[in-house]
C-alpha cells in the first residue's frame, strides 16, 4: 500500500526508516493507540504542520514504530492536541535507538531547535515504555514533567465493589438503594452530553479542554472509538461519561461529570462500577481513570476520590532535547 510522499531515509537489516507527509497506512505490529492512529491525526488542527516518521518491516509488511511531530515555531511537539503522542514500537533498545536518532537528524533538517515527547501511560505498554524511557534519556533527552494516571485493572471475577475503600462502598450501596438507571447512550446524543458536562464543570468552576464542533468530528469519524455512558435519578441525568476505546485493551474514562447536588450519593462511583463492568463483559484489561490534574495543578481530592475507587498509579512523562 504506497503512501504519497514516502522518503526512503535509511535502514538496518529489514526494517526500513520512512518519513511521509501523510500517516502510513501499513497495518502496524501493535495494537495502536487511538490518538495515534492516521484517522484520528488527520483530524488535528495542526495536521499541515505534521511530519510521520516509520519503522517498517519490509518483510512482514508491518510498522513496528511510529512518531508523528508537529511544528510549533522551531520546535517540533508531539501531541499537537492530544492526551499523548510520542512513540510507539515494538522494537529492542538497538533499533529504537537507531530510529530516534534518524528522527533528530532529519528534524534538524527541517529547523527544529528542540523536540518535546509526551508518552503514553506506562500501564499502557510496560515493556516499550521501559526501552523509550531507558532510550530517550540516553539519547539526552529530559523529563520535564510527569503526570500521574490512575486506573482500574480491569480482571475478569472481581466485582467492582472489591476494589472499593469502605467509605466509597458504602456510597455506592447508597447509591443502589437509590436505585438509578444506567444507560448507554447512542452516539447522537452528544450534544445533550457535552451541555451537561459543561454544566458540571461549571459547578466546579472548570472548562472542558475540547469544544463541542471537535468532539464530533472526532466522533463522526472514529465511532467505535467512543462510547457515551449516563446514570439517571428517573429522567434527569445525574452523571455522565464520554469513554474512549484507546485500543482493544484499554478504555479512558476520558470526560466524567456529576451533578454537585448529589454529592451526598456520589453517583460518579455507580457509573464507574457499570463503566468496569463494560469493560470486563468486551475483554478490555484496563481502565484509564486519567490524571488528576486541573488547570495543570495537582487536584489532590479528585487524587483521593480515584484511590478510593481502586485506582493504581501509573505515570506519564513529557521528555525535551534541545537540539541547537
Amino acid at each position: 500500500m504506497a503512501v504519497p510522499d514516502t522518503m526512503l531515509i535509511g535502514n538496518i537489516g529489514k526494517y526500513q526508516f520512512l518519513k511521509q507527509a501523510a500517516a502510513l497506512e501499513y497495518p502496524p505490529a501493535f495494537d495502536q493507540f487511538l490518538f495515534l492512529k492516521p484517522a484520528f491525526l488527520e483530524l488535528q488542527p495542526c495536521e499541515n504542520s505534521a511530519l510521520h516518521y516509520s519503522l517498517f518491516d519490509s518483510r512482514k509488511k508491518w510498522v513496528v514504530a511510529c512518531l508523528t511531530v508537529h511544528r510549533t515555531a522551531d520546535s517540533f511537539v508531539s501531541p499537537c492536541q492530544a492526551p499523548f503522542g510520542g512513540v510507539q514500537h515494538l522494537v529492542d533498545s538497538e533499533v529504537l535507538h537507531w530510529f530516534l536518532e534518524l528522527v533528530e537528524v532529519d528534524i534538524r533538517k527541517e529547523g527544529a531547535t528542540s523536540v518535546q515527547l509526551t508518552t503514553a501511560p506506562s500501564i499502557y505498554a510496560s515493556a516499550p515504555f521501559a526501552i523509550l524511557t531507558d532510550i530517550l534519556l540516553r539519547r539526552g533527552f529530559s523529563i520535564v514533567a510527569s503526570e500521574q494516571h490512575h486506573y482500574l485493572p480491569v480482571e475478569q471475577g472481581i466485582p467492582f465493589h472489591s476494589l472499593l475503600s469502605p467509605a466509597a462502598g458504602r456510597r455506592l450501596k447508597k447509591c443502589h438503594l437509590k436505585e438509578f438507571k444506567f444507560r448507554q447512550e447512542p452516539l447522537d446524543f452528544l450534544p445533550q452530553a457535552f451541555s451537561f458536562l459543561e454544566r458540571c464543570r461549571k459547578e466546579k468552576k472548570q472548562t472542558l479542554s475540547l469544544t463541542l464542533p471537535k468532539l464530533q468530528t472526532q466522533i463522526t469519524s472514529l465511532p467505535d472509538h467512543y462510547f457515551i455512558f449516563s446514570l439517571r435519578d428517573g429522567e434527569e441525568l445525574v452523571a455522565l461519561s464520554l469513554v474512549v476505546k484507546v485500543n482493544s485493551e484499554i478504555l479512558y474514562n476520558f470526560y466524567p461529570g456529576s451533578l454537585v447536588s448529589y454529592n451526598h450519593f456520589s453517583p460518579a462511583i455507580h457509573l464507574t462500577e457499570e463503566i468496569y463492568q463494560f469493560a470486563q463483559l468486551n475483554g478490555y484489561t484496563c481502565l484509564d481513570l486519567g490524571t488528576s490534574l486541573v488547570g495543570g495543578a495537582l487536584n489532590i481530592p479528585l487524587m483521593r476520590f480515584k484511590r478510593s475507587l481502586g485506582g493504581k498509579e501509573s505515570l506519564k512523562f513529557i521528555f525535551k532535547k534541545d537540539l541547537k
